[in-house]
């Protein structure tokens, strides 16, 4: 708090007299986000109701002159019931944190009240007198006294609802009811703001005696009468200094602490229109094309949602002179460009010591003086909003840690190093080492691989040989293996910005909201809150000079149980014929479950192919086929081709389609092949189930990119249109699956591709299955020839070499020797009555050749 006043001291002396009298959004628990200021956050949600058909979703819009947002209401079910007079258009309109655990906005004892200005929905086509429509908000929180941010002691419902007395079980509280068919004194949709009757109410008060003898206002609705002329004619406020603390019940929560809001939705259910053409006789949607435009929709208005000082303040600010809560007549995106300049400040302050500031000085202070000059307009003000947002992008690219995938090591910058515990931590659902502070000579290599952006930055999944970094759930960070997770468990991304200089870096360590360093005790710990620094070696404890790792040291490798050799014969040779075999995965299905004897026979006769060293056609594309050839040079490869028409089955299924190939322009084959040696589930999932941990499986592959860095593959295409897709490596299903997509170099014929840069960190490593395609094939003559595949320790060593493939293109022919009784057909799979010169596809008979006419 105390470097928050101070900048905004600063702020207010830089921006003149003016700012001075302006509270600043945002700051200290004020908010006013006005349609211009709610834009610019971003923090507009649409719930989860009202999104059963993707062209019928709910969605925002502003009103031309951004006095409002208008949110349209989009259809929750198909089912067009007479009584109820149309679609059920049950939607939530509300804000959310951006960011888990930071909050849509903190509450401060300055600023306790929260209030809303809305109308109730319009375009209401309800019939069904005694249906009421309702709207129902939830609001959500993270509780600051305890330490996941739920409610202590609750077992049901939201257990992050806001604490206010009176709210059930979910946070919510049935503020408005209303009814389309009965009509209030001035014709409006009849609201019941107290649960009272149907007839027309003023306001309703909330009382709360928990706290005060004196009966303090919890809740305060009030209905603006229609002289007011305003579209949103609800106010509603809650006051939050009236939520008791919950390990004091004789203590306001606000006066001992901030309290964080996740999220608020204000439910609407049981509004109705005729929105859909529908089926009468089933009473179902049929035909989900639009019969209204979308200002027919129901919809509602929303004009701000801001905090005031007290309650009596809200009651106090409801006055003609003051707008009916708005405020003075002010530029919306003046008090926008307030706001960001405000949090200009903050950035310039926390990244004082960088040598990249400049950026943001500049654009600061351009906007300043935008801000004080009297004879700017409103465009002016959005213009430098937008040059600040540009500015602060740029300095955040330009400080964050982009130096790619690869191994890592953290130093201090007082000498320590980052590495491991030496026992395993337990915290909560997971076990493994923890992120510790280590002697610098026994300093981890840790794989950075590249995950996203955060704010503009890069961001980074980090893994060793102990496994991957996940965020537990009291911030510790541990290296866990695969098989504690699954495929709703995340992996933490790790943000790193330079906040020294270009030439002597000095990293923070940031994941999710937390800061992490060490104390003076040296222990590894975290902070949400990156502290305020006259000097930048006073935040030596926060910051890290990251260090590209040295050669890998083996002594942790297990030669008895990986023996990794390197080049010729590392990995496949496809020297060997093709033989036939019972797709492993199926064996162990087999071995896992009782199969009826007729299925398991069925199973047996479809799921036995060709296989080539273990690799057969992957188990969901059953158009490829796999195979072997000897090329006219010598060389035994893989052949992997489409076919022309395939059985598209499953093992156990006594239904079977025969199905033609599509090799149309928009059609074109991929073929895939695998070393298929999962498990499944049951014989109709022909892919190895999730989750799988790959241990005790059949035909593993050992990996370890500290030994063999490379793998290459030596293939070629019969035609120039084919192209490789990848290859995946499953170390566990869904969870970890290590993506060679992009070589890091070419040669000849051979790919060659980067293991750490695919996700695979020092240290030995088990694939239990291994999946390749290729793209682009147009006819069921082209093939996939591929002669090895292989792992190399250094890039030097990978060899150059080119293959000669049979292209399936017949002799050059000249126009003149064109032959009129074949057929002719562009690449694109369109028939040519008179080709030109080009490449052609010809079909005659039952054969389909390629010919070149010049």
């Amino acid at each position: 708090m105390k470097r928050r006043n101070l900048l905004l001291t600063l702020l207010l002396g830089l921006c003149g007299g003016a700012m001075a009298q302006d509270a600043v959004h945002g700051v200290d628990g004020y908010y006013n986000w006005t349609p211009t200021q709610l834009k610019a956050d971003g923090v507009l949600n649409i719930g989860g109701n009202g999104k059963k058909f993707a062209n019928w979703w709910p969605e925002y819009a502003y009103t031309d002159d951004m006095q409002y947002v208008k949110y349209y209401f989009g259809i929750n079910g198909n089912r067009d019931t007479n009584r109820g007079g149309g679609f059920d258009m049950r939607s939530a309109w509300g804000i959310k944190e951006l960011t888990t655990g930071e909050g849509v906005m903190t509450m401060t004892s300055a600023y306790p009240v929260i209030a809303f200005k809305f109308s109730i929905p319009l375009n209401n086509e309800s019939t069904a007198p005694g249906v009421d429509a309702y709207m129902e908000p939830e609001f959500s929180w993270y509780n600051p006294e305890s330490e996941d941010g739920t409610n202590p002691g609750q077992t049901s419902g939201n257990k992050n609802r806001i604490l206010l007395p009176g709210l059930d079980n979910n946070g919510r509280y049935r503020f408005v009811q209303f009814s389309h068919m009965l009509k209030d004194a001035f014709e409006r949709d009849s609201a019941q703001l107290n649960r009272g009757n149907n007839g027309y109410d003023v306001y309703s008060k909330g009382k709360n005696t928990d706290l005060s003898p004196d009966e303090e206002v919890r809740w305060h609705i009030v209905r603006l009468n229609p002289g007011c002329d305003d579209h949103a004619d609800f106010v509603l406020a809650l006051n939050l200094y009236t939520i008791p603390s919950t390990v004091d019940p004789t203590k306001r929560m606000l006066d001992l602490h901030n309290v964080k809001i996740r999220d608020i939705n204000f439910g609407t259910l049981n509004v109705r229109a005729d929105t859909a053409v529908w089926n009468g006789d089933y009473d179902v949607a049929e035909n989900y094309v639009r019969t209204k435009s979308r200002e027919e929709m129901p919809y509602v208005y929303i004009k701000w949602i801001k905090t005031f000082e007290s309650i009596e303040a809200f009651d106090a600010s409801l006055t003609a002179e003051n707008n009916w809560g708005d405020g003075p007549a002010v530029d919306p995106n003046k008090a926008v460009l307030n706001s960001a300049l405000y949090q200009m400040q903050l950035l310039m302050r926390n990244y004082q010591f960088s040598d990249q500031i400049t950026t943001l000085q500049n654009a600061y202070n351009t906007a300043v003086a935008v801000y004080n000059n009297s004879a700017s307009t409103s465009a002016d003000y959005a213009a430098q909003v937008e040059a600040m947002q540009t500015a602060q992008q740029q300095f955040m690219a330009a400080i964050a840690f982009a130096e790619g995938s690869g191994m890592t090591q953290f130093y201090s910058l007082t000498g320590f190093a980052l590495g491991l515990s030496s026992q395993d931590v337990t915290v909560g659902k997971y076990t493994g080492k923890a992120l510790d502070l280590v002697e610098s000579n026994n300093a981890v290599d840790f794989l950075l691989t590249e995950s996203g952006t955060v704010n503009g930055q890069k961001c980074y999944t980090v893994k060793t040989a102990n496994g991957s970094m996940v965020q537990a759930s009291d911030g510790t960070l541990l290296f866990v293996n695969p098989n504690q997770l699954t495929t709703s468990d995340k992996l933490a991304n790790l943000v790193l910005s330079n906040r020294g200089t270009v030439d002597d870096p000095a990293y923070d360590f940031k994941v999710g909201m937390q800061y992490y360093y060490y104390d003076e005790d040296n222990g590894f710990t975290q902070t949400t809150e990156f502290p305020d620094a006259e000097d930048i070696n006073d935040l030596a404890y926060y910051l890290f000079a990251p260090q590209a790792a040295e050669a890998y040291d083996p002594s942790d490798h297990d030669n008895t149980k990986y023996p990794m050799s390197a080049g010729e014969g590392s990995a496949f040779e496809f020297n060997e014929a093709a033989t036939t075999m019972l797709e492993p995965a199926y064996e162990a299905s087999f071995d896992m479950y009782e199969w009826d004897a007729a299925a398991k026979a069925t199973a047996t006769q479809r799921a036995t192919q060709p296989s080539v060293e273990g690799w057969t056609r992957n188990g969901w594309s059953q158009r490829s086929d796999v195979g072997t050839a000897t090329l006219p040079t010598g060389e035994k490869c893989l052949v992997a081709r489409i076919r022309a028409s395939y059985d598209d089955i499953h093992a156990d299924s006594v239904n079977v389609a025969m199905v033609n190939t599509d090799f149309s322009e928009t059609g074109q084959q991929t073929v895939s092949i695998m070393r298929e040696h999962g498990k499944y589930n049951s014989a109709l999932n022909r892919a190895p189930i999730n989750n799988q941990q790959c241990d005790s499986l059949y035909y593993n592959i050992y990996l370890n990119s500290g030994i063999n860095r490379y793998f290459a593959i030596k293939w070629r295409g019969t035609s120039e249109s084919i192209k490789f897709n990848g290859i995946v490596f499953f170390v566990k299903k869904s969870v970890e699956e290590p993506n060679a997509t992009t070589p890091v170099e070419q040669r000849g014929d051979v790919y060659v591709f980067d293991l750490l840069e695919a996700g695979l960190p020092y240290g030995d490593r088990i694939a239990c299955a291994q999946y390749t395609s290729w793209t682009g094939l147009t006819s069921a003559n082209e093939a996939v020839y591929c002669d090895w595949m292989r792992f190399y320790e250094n890039l030097a060593d990978v060899p150059t070499e080119t293959m000669t493939v049979p292209t399936g293109i017949e002799n050059v022919r000249t126009q003149q020797d064109i032959n009129v009784t074949r057929q002719y057909f562009d690449l694109s799979g369109r028939a040519v009555s008179t080709p030109q010169k080009g490449v052609y596809v010809v079909k005659f008979g039952n054969e389909t050749k390629k010919v070149v006419i010049k």
